[in-house]
């Protein structure tokens, strides 16, 4: 699940992004509200949570309002130091979908991203998926081969857990790199072919069968 997460602190926008990395999502953090339409634009996400703060001039609803005028089934959060009934009232009249009120638990937070997030694709928090001889347990960030631990280091559980979810599905190197790696990811390296080439080892894949490689266009889990 890529999120993204838009605070003008850097103190506040660093350690909740971790937290929710922790959860299991996946975040590019942006302090810059300029480059908000951009990043909408550039990149897909499942969800945009953004700040609203009127007495510094943040005003996260009303970005958000003309946001959805591009991407109207765009999930969205508004975090809100303040209790203005009039600015959620505002909020919930723009149709976004929740108005949290900071500071806020790490994991309230995180269950009502989920929430969210599942009313719009229920299949996508599923607590296990099987996939051939595979299976991914979700809540203890684990996967197993033949019913054994498989023991994958974090960035290749995310890449595992992204190509299992599009089964025979040719996925071009940048579309991965966009979807398991944040925005400061250099689109030039070598990074995806490397974690692949570390994920077959790791899975048992030295021919290449159940990650196969279509040359010239990417990579496609066959699940064999």
């Amino acid at each position: 699940m890529k999120i993204l997460l838009n605070l003008t602190l850097e103190e506040e926008l660093k350690p909740l992004a971790k937290s929710l990395r922790d959860y299991g999502f996946m975040v590019d953090e942006n302090s810059n509200f300029g480059k908000i339409n951009w990043l909408v634009s550039d990149r897909r996400y499942e969800i945009i949570i953004l700040e609203d703060n009127p007495a510094c001039n943040i005003l996260g609803i009303e970005i958000l309002k003309n946001l959805k005028k591009k991407t109207a089934d765009l999930p969205s959060i508004i975090i809100s130091k303040s209790n203005s009934t009039k600015r959620r009232i505002l909020a919930y009249k723009n149709e976004i979908d929740d108005f949290i009120e900071w500071p806020v638990s790490k994991s309230e937070f995180a269950q009502r991203l989920r929430n969210i997030l599942a009313k719009r694709n229920p299949s996508a928090f599923k607590q296990i998926i099987s996939c051939s001889k595979f299976k991914i347990d979700f809540d203890s960030f684990k996967v197993y081969k033949n019913d054994r631990e498989l023991n994958l280091r974090r960035k290749e559980y995310d890449l595992f857990c992204f190509l299992i979810k599009h089964p025979k599905k040719v996925l071009n190197r940048t579309f991965i790199l966009e979807n398991v790696w944040d925005i400061n990811a250099d689109p030039f390296t070598n990074t995806v072919d490397v974690h692949i080439k570390n994920l077959r080892k790791k899975i048992g894949d030295k021919s290449g069968n159940i990650i196969r490689t279509v040359y010239g266009r990417g990579y496609e889990f066959t699940g064999k």
